[in-house]
């Protein structure tokens, strides 16, 4: 290990300021584009072949940073980007975005880019508590650790949330010693709960009886969707609706496909568009969730399926199924190229592709847009998780006439 004095260029995918040097590329956290930094160069520590600079001490500091407002910042692996001016994680994130699309998918020009902004905190609905049971501490792991940093707020939560994590170290023995995760969501109120709970409207699993309900409902721009402590849902309470009607937007024809369709989100916001459609998740709750979705806010013409992806678009082809739309919000990974091979094949005018990895969004979108004649219609990035290097994207591509 030595100590180096490194140049920040600019802020890659996964948030880390990217520094060249004679040796090659090195990477540092918790650094901004034009910043000079003084930092020990691990040559054992390395991302992707590139070496880690650690220790970090800032020689000129950006226009851009300001003091994080949480003293847990840099210890607690909640949160990375405190230190930036929100306007700028947006400008970052936009950037990274391009880049991704020109660099991974050779997809150069993207067009002019929809930006929806989010509140900066407590937007945060949806979360997973650790839980050392022994010490008997709740909050999240210290950053690059499986050791909990005890909290009792999070300036990222809902007061919901904040509510029940500043009571639930006086909870944690009655879930056992083997719980080392609570899985919550703050909904608008409890799903068929009687008994009086203290924090109302807060769904969690493990549930805790007096504390939280086992089911909660969210209200989402005229719908209802019921959802479980165990349950998906978009975490950013603010923007769910923007999201969707977005998607909305974005679709039109007689009928839709819902890819990775979880508990029927997307498809209970589109529905009253087309005639017919079909929401598709290999989970049972999912398709569980996502009927209960569909009749509790009256919809009839969409139907549930359990089946993984690739089998369903395969099935499809062989039935020669014909679809006007299709929207996937697949998982980090991405798309299976073999399902994006059946995709495209099957041909939908429109696909909507609503993502939070836009490396792997790039190589999908690439891929449809190279191979198969689809153009990049629009862009859209949607911020659901301010504080933080996560991005969420949504790609509207248009095949060719």
């Amino acid at each position: 290990m030595n100590t180096k004095i490194l140049h920040v260029e600019k802020i890659v995918h996964g948030g880390l300021g990217l520094c060249r040097t004679d040796a090659g590329v090195v990477f540092a956290e918790g650094v901004l584009p034009g910043e000079t930094i003084e930092a020990i160069v691990d040559s054992s520590s390395r991302v992707g072949g590139a070496l880690i600079a650690t220790n970090v001490s800032v020689m000129n500091a950006s226009q851009e940073r300001r003091q994080p407002m949480c003293p847990l910042f840099g210890c607690c692996g909640g949160c990375d980007w405190l230190h930036i001016v929100y306007g700028t994680q947006m400008s970052i994130k936009e950037e990274i975005f391009r880049e991704s699309m020109a660099r991974t998918g050779h997809v150069p020009d993207i067009g002019p880019l929809t930006v929806l902004a989010s509140p900066e905190f407590g937007y945060r609905r949806r979360v997973q508590f650790k839980i050392d049971p022994e010490k008997g501490e709740t909050g999240f792991f210290k950053r690059k650790s499986n050791s909990v940093v005890s909290i009792s707020s999070c300036p990222l939560l809902c007061d919901q949330l904040n509510g029940l994590l500043d009571k639930l170290p006086l909870h944690t023995p009655s879930l056992g010693q083997a719980a080392d995760c609570l899985k919550a969501i703050a909904g608008d109120r409890a799903d068929g709960e009687a008994e009086e709970i203290q924090c109302p409207g807060v769904a969690s699993f493990p549930m805790i009886r007096g504390m939280t309900s086992s089911r909660a409902l969210i209200r989402c721009g005229l719908f209802e969707f019921p959802v479980s402590g165990n349950s998906f849902f978009q975490a950013n309470l603010h923007m769910a609706s923007g999201l969707a009607t977005l998607v909305a937007d974005w679709c039109n024809g007689d009928t839709f496909l819902d890819l990775y369709g979880g508990s029927g989100f997307f498809s209970t916001f589109v529905a009253s568009k087309f005639k017919n459609g079909i929401c598709v998740d290999d989970g049972s709750d999912h398709v569980t969730l996502a009927r209960e979705t569909l009749d509790r806010n009256g919809i009839s013409s969409v139907a549930a399926e359990k089946s993984t992806v690739l089998d369903f678009l395969k099935r499809s082809i062989a039935r020669k199924t014909r679809i006007d739309s299709c929207i996937i919000d697949p998982p980090r990974a991405g798309l299976e190229r073999s399902a994006a091979h059946c995709l495209a094949t099957m041909g939908p005018q429109r696909i909507i592709y609503v993502s939070c990895n836009p490396a792997t969004q790039a190589r999908d979108a690439g891929f449809l847009i190279n191979q198969f004649g689809y153009t990049c219609e629009k862009a859209a990035l949607v911020d659901c998780y301010p504080q933080t290097h996560h991005i969420e994207t949504v790609l509207l591509l248009s095949k060719r006439q």
